[in-house]
């Protein structure tokens, strides 16, 4: 079985945290796929500046998840 994602380890993304957008990079990817509604796939990241440890961010979810801050402030 072959699982896609919408990004991939190393990629660096943005995302909303405490409402100020936040660039991490992605340390580990974490799919859950049972087949039903249930099917999930979850990231974990990493600060870009000031990394404290290799999750510093836990249970991303790829609609929170962006390529660029610009396509982030655009979605608000």
């Amino acid at each position: 079985m072959e699982f896609k994602t919408k990004f991939n380890k190393g990629d660096k993304v943005w995302y909303m945290k405490n409402n100020k957008p936040t660039e991490v990079k992605i340390t580990s990817i974490e799919i859950f796929y049972v087949g039903t509604d249930q099917d999930h796939i979850k990231y974990n990241a990493t600060d870009i500046i000031n990394p404290i440890t290799w999750i510093d961010h836990t249970n991303l979810f790829e609609n929170m998840l962006y390529h660029s801050k610009a396509e982030l402030l655009k979605s608000l």
